[in-house]
């Protein structure tokens, strides 16, 4: 239930599960560089990550781009490697190690959080939040994640490199995205009547109900609820 890097043991809590998230999205620690990158380009969303970053006593050095804040920097090879060995660097090579499925719930969290705070859109019209990554392994492992946690997701396909999850809002609990404008767009998605369309209690895709579909004569593209739901693989639909 904790880790240690710079001389300090950390508990598993949501704001390491958040940082540990928001590097997974948009974060690095790179070849030859002595220091771990956090980014946004959202001013709210920045002073949010510094509040975390402070909390766990990492230090944050600004980012500029001209005059505009763009992430922070920490110093620190244990804080490097840390992040560097259990998460990988590049976004095509980034990963969501087996132990972390066996941490504390509220960590869990924190690191679906981070990962929603910086690459998916929400879409309060369509009454959608969409996780886009490029590294197909890393989505198949977030859904995992989500699971374990009573959020359903489903699978809606690739967008040139990206490939998308979709995000059951009902299951996605308010508050569950730190990401201000993000945050604000899902308490609108929860404060409105039930829509006609969006990504509403979503059935988790799998190579049972697949087969069962086949058996009884039927394809995904009859039944369309199903065409795009996910193959989540280790676990069987509640369905």
């Amino acid at each position: 239930t904790v880790v240690t890097f710079n001389k300090r043991q950390r508990a598993l809590n949501y704001n390491l599960g958040y940082l540990v998230g928001h590097y997974l999205g948009d974060g690095g620690a790179y070849d030859g560089e002595n220091h771990t990158r956090f980014m946004s380009d959202d001013q709210r969303h920045l002073a949010v990550l510094r509040q975390r970053l402070n909390e766990q006593g990492l230090d944050p050095h600004p980012i500029h781009s001209g005059t505009k804040l763009k992430g922070f920097r920490v110093y620190g090879v244990e804080v490097y490697d840390w992040f560097r060995t259990n998460f990988g660097v590049l976004s095509g090579d980034k990963k969501l190690p087996a132990w972390v499925l066996t941490t504390p719930e509220v960590f869990r969290r924190g690191v679906q959080d981070g990962l929603l705070s910086t690459d998916s859109h929400v879409a309060a019209d369509k009454a959608q939040v969409t996780l886009k990554l490029k590294n197909t392994g890393l989505v198949e492992s977030v859904a995992t994640l989500c699971r374990t946690i009573g959020v359903f997701t489903t699978r809606v396909g690739k967008e040139k490199a990206y490939t998308g999850l979709g995000i059951d809002v009902p299951s996605l609990q308010r508050g569950g995205i730190s990401h201000p404008a993000k945050s604000e767009r899902l308490a609108r998605i929860h404060a409105s009547p039930a829509p006609a369309r969006g990504y509403i209690h979503v059935v988790p895709w799998n190579a049972a109900i697949r087969d069962r579909i086949v058996q009884l004569g039927y394809n995904k593209q009859d039944v369309p609820v199903l065409g795009s739901a996910y193959v989540n693989k280790g676990y069987i639909s509640q369905v």
